[in-house]
């Protein structure tokens, strides 16, 4: 993918230009960082494993270093969110380090599972999600069925994590380029669904979810189907004793509708 960088968070929009994020150190002074998309790098690792833990429970079996360096290897697709500048007098040389977000695609069809142990572990992760979830949800079949590919459905899972706190500006522009890096992969890779796997809570005092990125709400609307199971797990940055993780399938076409939507509702 060809490098970017990030309009102003907390703006009304992303501008095409390199801007900066104030940040108020706990001692009041000012930080700059100037964010910026890049490719997935091996220096990358540690900040994508990070981003994967928040995503992903702890009892997956999904091994998570070999899930990063899958996503570092894909590289023409996906975008991490780092600080770009090189000023080393504003901005602490460890902020560098720093993965912000991780946006990216990882095909799920039968060919990739077959020849890629930890893709073959993340399916079978998904797959007993929507199994948990059979009681609760409606649409259980129709999760399992866009999962396996059994109607000819080319399934991806979408990830799009970043640091808990931090507004969806963040990985806004790593979105938008998405359909634009998938048509580097092999045509039986390009997915015709993306199944989203978000987190949430229940409210106390109403039982309704709320959601971890508040953005998800909006594209749970535009999801065909839906399903819901618990983990006994606390996720990062996430003070629960049990977190609510929701699988939600989407038409890949509906991404510029998801789009639109996020930004009316910024």
């Amino acid at each position: 993918m060809t490098n970017y960088s990030l309009g102003k968070l907390g703006g009304t929009g992303m501008s095409s230009k390199r801007s900066k994020r104030n940040e108020e150190s706990a001692d009041d002074d000012l930080i700059e960082l100037d964010l910026e998309g890049f490719s997935p790098q091996s220096e990358d690792r540690d900040g994508i494993i990070q981003l994967l833990r928040q995503h992903i429970p702890k009892d997956s079996n999904v091994n998570l270093g070999e899930l990063a360096d899958y996503i570092i290897a894909q590289g023409s697709v996906g975008t991490v969110v780092k600080n770009g500048s090189s000023e080393t007098d504003t901005v602490e040389d460890d902020d560098d380090d720093i993965v912000f977000s991780l946006t990216t695609v990882i095909s799920l069809c039968g060919s990739v599972v077959s020849r890629s142990s930890v893709v073959s572990e993340l399916r079978d992760f998904l797959q007993s999600c929507i199994s948990r979830a059979e009681s609760s949800s409606p649409d259980y079949k129709t999760l399992l069925k866009v999962l396996m590919g059994e109607t000819s459905e080319k399934p991806a899972l979408l990830i799009n994590e970043r640091l808990v706190n931090l507004p969806p500006a963040v990985a806004a522009e790593a979105v938008a380029v998405l359909p634009q890096e998938i048509q580097t992969l092999p045509e039986e890779e390009r997915p015709t669904h993306l199944i989203i796997l978000t987190r949430a809570v229940k409210s106390e005092d109403t039982d309704e979810l709320i959601y971890i990125q508040p953005e998800m709400e909006i594209v749970r609307k535009v999801a065909f189907a839906v399903g819901e199971t618990e983990f006994a797990d606390i996720a990062v940055g996430v003070d629960a004793e049990s977190i609510i993780y929701v699988l939600m399938a989407i038409d890949f076409s509906s991404l510029p509708e998801i789009l639109d939507l996020l930004a009316d509702n910024p």
